[in-house]
C-alpha cells in the first residue's frame, strides 16, 4: 500500500514538472537530448559565480575591502563570505545598478614592501591594478532604499554587467571623470 501511495505521489510530481517546465527535463540531462543545441547552454548555465569580489559598503556584518563570492542567478544576487550566505537581493528589487572601471590601489602593502626593500620596491608604489565597480542599487522586503559596492575584476565586471542586463536589470555605465556635479 506505502508503495502505491509514493508512486502515486511521483507520478503527480513529475505531471506538475512537465506543466510548468514545458515537457522539458531540467533535472534529468536524458531528456534534454531532443531540445535543440543552442537551448541546452541555457538550461546548464543558470548561475554566475564571481569569487573573490571585495566588498566596499553596503553589506552589514561584512567588513570594508573583505573578499567574498558573488552569485548571480536569474533570480537572485546572493554575496557570501565562506559559506556564510551574508546577503540575497532578489532580481525583481534591483533598481539600478551603476557599472564603472577604475583602479585598485594597494596603499599599505605597497609601502611596506618599498620600506622592506630598501628602494627597489618603491617602483611598486605606481603600480595599479585595474577593477570594475558595481553599485547595486535595491529596495529591501520593507521597501526601503538599499545599496551595495563591490569591486571585481575586470573580467569578471563585465561579465556581471552583461547577465544582470540580460535579466531586465537597468545597468548604467559610467565613465571615468564623468561624475555629475
Amino acid at each position: 500500500m506505502k508503495a502505491t501511495r509514493l508512486g502515486r505521489k511521483a507520478a503527480v510530481v513529475g505531471l506538475l514538472m512537465d506543466c510548468v517546465f514545458g515537457g522539458v527535463g531540467i533535472g534529468n540531462p536524458s531528456q534534454n537530448q531532443g531540445l535543440p543545441a543552442e537551448a541546452k547552454p541555457q538550461l546548464a548555465q543558470q548561475q554566475l559565480a564571481v569569487p573573490r569580489v571585495f566588498h566596499i559598503a553596503g553589506i552589514p556584518g561584512v567588513s570594508r575591502n573583505s573578499r567574498g563570492d558573488l552569485i548571480l542567478t536569474n533570480r537572485e544576487l546572493i554575496f557570501q563570505k565562506g559559506s556564510k550566505q551574508k546577503v540575497l537581493v532578489p532580481i525583481g528589487r534591483i533598481r539600478k545598478v551603476l557599472f564603472m572601471s577604475g583602479e585598485r590601489h594597494y596603499e599599505k602593502t605597497t609601502y611596506a614592501v618599498a620600506l622592506a626593500s630598501f628602494g627597489p620596491g618603491a617602483f611598486l608604489i605606481t603600480m595599479k591594478h585595474k577593477v570594475d565597480t558595481l553599485i547595486i542599487d535595491y529596495t529591501n522586503e520593507r521597501g526601503g532604499l538599499m545599496g551595495i559596492v563591490i569591486q571585481t575584476e575586470t573580467k569578471d565586471g563585465s561579465k556581471c554587467r552583461d547577465w544582470l542586463s540580460r535579466f531586465g536589470v537597468h545597468v548604467e555605465e559610467l565613465q571615468a571623470g564623468s561624475a555629475k556635479q
